[in-house]
C-alpha cells in the first residue's frame, strides 16, 4: 500500500446537467478568510436594444442607456458589501447595472458544463441577481470530513447547512444534488485556518461558473450508480476477523486513506472517529487515530452462537463508512 501526503483538491462535476438546472451563471471567490457565492443572469445583446415600433417588433441597433448602466470597474463592484447583491442595482436613477462577460473572464477561470450554451460571448452581459458571503469558517470546520451544502433560494441567496446532519449516509450518495443545490465544500482534515484548504465540489446543477480557484474534472464515478466522489476523498479502512465464537474478544485496525483504499495519508493530525456495532460490547464508542492508525475491541460474550451482525466505522456525522460482517459459531 502505497503512501501519499493530503492536500486539498479543487473539482468540478463535469457530467451533463440535470434537466431542470438553473440558467443562473455563478462566480464563486475563495480567499483565507471566506468565500462568496455571486450568481447572475444572463443576457443577450440584443435583448438589450431600444424597441422603436413595438407594432412590427423592430429595434435600433443601439442598447437603450436610459435603462442599463454598463459596470467599467468590476473588482471595485464585486467587493462584497453584504445583503442583496448591490440591490440588484446600484445607480439612483434605477439603471440595471450589467457586467461584460468577456471582461470577467478576464479576471477569471470559465467553466461551462456543455460547452456551447453560452454562445457569442461578446455579446453577452450579466446582470448581478445576489450574492452570499460565508466566513465562520472555525465553526464549520472542527470536525474531520463534514460536507456543507450551498443552496440558492429566492428570497436571501444561497443558504449553508450541514449535509452530513441530514444524510447520516455514506460518502457516495451524499454527493447527488437536489435542484438549487449549488456547491458543497468538504473540511478534509479538520480544525482548517483557511478556506483555501477545503475541498470544493460544483453540484450538477450550476451549468456555468467562474472562480478564482482551478477546479479539475477528477471526479469518479460509481460503476454501478449515478454517485461519484474524488480520489482525494478521506476514506476510513478497518481490518479484524470476520468469524468468531461466542466469548471472544475481537480487535478491529482503523486506518485513514483515499477513496480507493489502496493508498494511506501521511502528514495527518491526530483525528476521531467513531466505531459503531448491531450487537456486542465496544470498548470505545470514540477512537483517536495517531497518524492515520486506530485500534478497539468488541465483546461477543453475551450474544448466541451462529448469529451475525456488522462492526463499523464512521464520522461524527457518518455512521458507517466502512464495515466488516461478523458470523459466530
Amino acid at each position: 500500500m502505497a503512501v501519499k501526503t493530503y492536500k486539498p483538491n479543487y473539482v468540478y462535476y463535469t457530467g451533463n446537467a440535470k434537466p431542470k438546472s438553473t440558467d443562473l451563471v455563478y462566480l464563486f471567490t475563495v480567499s483565507d478568510s471566506s468565500i462568496i457565492i455571486y450568481s447572475f443572469m444572463v443576457f443577450k445583446k440584443q435583448e438589450l436594444k431600444t424597441v422603436t415600433d413595438p407594432t412590427i417588433g423592430t429595434s435600433s441597433q443601439k442598447i437603450d442607456s436610459t435603462k442599463y448602466n454598463f459596470i467599467s470597474d468590476i473588482s471595485g463592484f464585486l467587493e462584497y458589501k453584504g445583503g442583496k447583491f448591490h440591490n440588484y442595482i446600484s445607480e439612483e436613477n434605477g439603471k440595471i447595472n450589467l457586467i461584460s462577460f468577456k471582461e470577467l473572464e478576464n479576471l477569471y477561470n470559465f467553466y461551462e458544463k456543455n460547452p456551447g450554451n453560452i454562445t457569442d460571448l461578446d455579446n453577452i452581459y450579466l446582470r448581478p441577481y445576489y450574492s452570499s458571503i460565508s466566513t465562520t469558517l472555525p465553526k464549520y470546520t472542527a470536525d474531520p470530513n463534514v460536507d456543507f451544502r450551498f443552496t440558492s433560494t429566492t428570497n436571501v441567496g444561497a443558504i449553508l447547512e450541514n449535509l452530513n446532519v441530514i444524510t447520516k449516509q455514506d460518502n457516495e450518495p451524499k454527493y447527488y444534488s437536489n435542484y438549487g443545490d449549488i456547491i458543497i465544500v468538504n473540511s478534509g482534515l479538520a480544525n482548517q485556518t483557511s478556506f483555501l484548504n477545503l475541498n470544493y465540489i460544483v453540484c450538477p446543477t450550476v451549468k456555468s461558473f467562474f472562480s478564482n480557484l482551478k477546479f479539475t474534472s477528477d471526479l469518479n464515478y460509481n460503476e454501478t450508480t449515478t454517485d461519484f466522489y474524488y480520489d482525494n476523498m478521506l476514506k476510513l479502512k478497518i481490518d479484524g476477523p470476520s468469524t468468531g465464537s461466542v466469548g471472544d474478544i475481537l480487535e478491529y485496525n482503523v486506518s485513514l486513506s483515499d477513496y480507493s483504499g489502496n493508498n494511506t495519508w501521511k502528514n495527518l493530525p491526530d483525528i476521531e472517529v467513531y466505531p459503531t456495532v448491531d450487537a456486542g460490547i465496544l470498548s470505545h464508542r470514540k477512537i483517536t487515530l495517531v497518524k492515520g492508525i486506530g485500534k478497539f475491541k468488541v465483546d461477543t460474550s453475551h450474544l448466541y452462537s451462529g448469529e451475525t451482525f456488522d462492526i463499523k466505522i464512521g464520522w461524527k456525522y457518518l455512521t458507517s463508512d466502512n464495515k466488516v460482517n461478523v458470523k459466530l459459531s
